[in-house]
């Protein structure tokens, strides 16, 4: 069995099957002492690199390399070994596991690190200086795909290393190309640049920075509008035909629960006619409707939903409402993601029948498929409140 091989017998191995299958001619160096259960983890993985050839065997390389060294942190052969283990994950799986790249580098400047005297430290070298190619040519790549592909090299990396803040900066740097294909990259790339800065207050290209996050807001003015972009006070939900107007969603819950109306009030519904509009931009009026309902009958000092969006001050904007029935089953499953929402029900401004009197109709979030088979609730139950406006 391969466990019970010696050291020195499995690195000759190594090197034929590395050699064959890779490219690489390796002198291994001779000054790792590894103890049995080193020995093991090591003779597994070289056993398997070699002839390697799927993302799963590979990562079984990765793993049994990373356990050797745990017990053998100054070996340079196994970083020898994982490097060139990564540089063909990252070839193969490609963008998946395009961040081996740069941690392929890594491990081989360890490895050189490790033994300075090594007769193969200008090939080594060569192989870095390939690699970094690789890693400009993915930068310079300026495409749709190249830019997606290069992105997700940056989310890997910070997965890894979420106060990296030079990565943040270059994600920054790819995000706002790739808004001249897809807009709702501005704001992430706007993030970027901010997480930057919240890492390196005292950055010395901090003007610099913030001066390309207003040129980032100018593009993004006269950008095409997209679904989950930010947006004059909120988050779009909605986009016309022209592509420059639609409905906003605040970004957070306006309430975690209120009444639609009080139980006195809701006694009232069935004797007034209240709208009760279904479609897009529509909930406006039926909250100046139900506003006009509660005053009309003395309520204008309780509180209560369409009252709540009404009074809405967010962001520099105050026409907020509450949504229709139609506008808030759109609302809720294009950006729920993004609009920070909370498990529960949510209200709209359309009136409902319920128990053989007018009430108001609910979304529940997470949401189903559509509301239409949704039942009304009774208007004095507390639901939570989103309000929207139009742009």
């Amino acid at each position: 069995m391969l466990t019970n091989l010696n050291y020195n017998v499995m690195k000759k191995i190594s090197v034929i099957f590395i050699t064959f299958f890779l490219g690489w001619n390796i002198v291994f160096s001779q000054n790792c002492n590894l103890n049995d259960k080193a020995e093991e983890h090591w003779s597994r993985a070289s056993g398997a690199l070699g002839v390697a050839t799927t993302e799963q065997d590979l990562l079984f390389v990765l793993e049994e390399y990373n356990k050797a060294l745990a017990l053998a942190p100054d070996c340079p052969d196994i970083y020898f070994n994982m490097a060139l283990c990564r540089e063909k994950l990252a070839k193969l799986y490609s963008p998946q596991f395009s961040s081996q790249y740069r941690y392929a580098i890594d491990d081989f400047k360890k490895y050189i690190e490790l033994n300075p005297n090594a007769s193969d430290i200008n090939n080594v070298q060569n192989k870095v200086n390939e690699i970094k190619n690789i890693i400009n040519e993915m930068e310079a790549d300026g495409t749709e795909l190249g830019l997606s592909n290069l992105i997700w090299y940056y989310d890997q990396i910070l997965e890894h290393e979420p106060s990296n803040a030079d990565i943040y900066f270059n994600k920054a740097i790819a995000l706002d190309k790739q808004g001249a294909f897809t807009p709702l990259s501005y704001d992430d790339a706007i993030d970027c640049f901010n997480k930057y800065l919240e890492l390196k207050p005292n950055a010395p290209d901090k003007k610099l920075v913030q001066n390309k996050i207003y040129e980032i807001e100018g593009k993004k003015a006269i950008s095409r509008k997209q679904i989950g972009m930010r947006w004059e006070g909120g988050i779009i939900f909605y986009v016309d035909k022209t592509g420059y107007h639609g409905l906003v969603a605040a970004p957070f819950d306006q309430s975690e629960g209120v009444q639609w109306c009080s139980t006195e009030a809701m006694k009232l519904l069935n004797i007034v006619n209240i709208k009760d509009l279904r479609g897009f931009g529509e909930g406006k009026d039926n909250t100046m409707s139900i506003i006009s309902f509660m005053n009309y009958f003395g309520k204008e000092n309780d509180i209560y939903a369409a009252k709540i969006c009404n009074d809405l001050v967010l962001n520099g904007y105050n026409d907020w409402y509450l949504p229709s029935i139609g506008e808030l089953s759109l609302l809720l499953p294009r950006i729920g993601q993004r609009g920070d929402f909370h498990e529960g029900k949510y209200w709209s401004s359309t009136t409902a029948w319920y128990q053989g009197g007018k009430s108001a109709f609910y979304m529940p979030y997470p949401p189903r498929l559509g509301w239409e088979g949704l039942p009304g609730i009774a208007a004095n139950n507390y639901l939570r409140v989103r309000a929207v406006r139009k742009f």
